[in-house]
C-alpha cells in the first residue's frame, strides 16, 4: 500500500543559506521517497509564529513528518547537506 509522506519544514526567515537546504530537502525526498509520494510545506516561524508554537517547535531549521503517524521531528543542521535523516523513517512500504 503506498501512502504520501506530509511534511513541515519550519525555518527562520528564507535566506540563501536556508533556500539552499529546502532545495537539497526536496531532493532528498524526491529520490528517497519519489515526485509524488510526498508534500512538503516550509513555514516560516518569523511570519507564522502560531505555527511553530502549535506544533512545539523549539528550534530551526525543524522538520516535521506528520503522515505517517507516528509524529516525527528532527532538527536540521543548515550548514549539512540533508543526506542521513534516519529518524523519519523514509520508507514506503508495499
Amino acid at each position: 500500500m503506498n501512502q504520501k509522506y506530509i511534511f513541515q519544514v519550519f525555518v527562520a526567515g528564507i535566506a540563501p543559506d536556508t533556500q539552499t537546504m529546502i532545495v537539497d530537502l526536496k531532493d532528498q525526498l524526491s529520490n528517497t521517497l519519489g515526485d509524488n509520494a510526498y508534500s512538503l510545506k516550509v513555514v516560516d516561524v518569523l511570519a507564522m509564529p502560531q505555527l511553530a508554537e502549535e506544533e512545539h517547535i523549539l528550534a530551526t531549521p525543524t522538520i516535521v513528518r506528520t503522515s505517517p503517524i507516528p509524529v516525527k521531528k528532527i532538527i536540521l543542521n543548515i550548514n549539512k547537506k540533508t543526506a542521513d535523516m534516519p529518524g523519519l523513517e523514509l520508507i514506503l512500504e508495499d
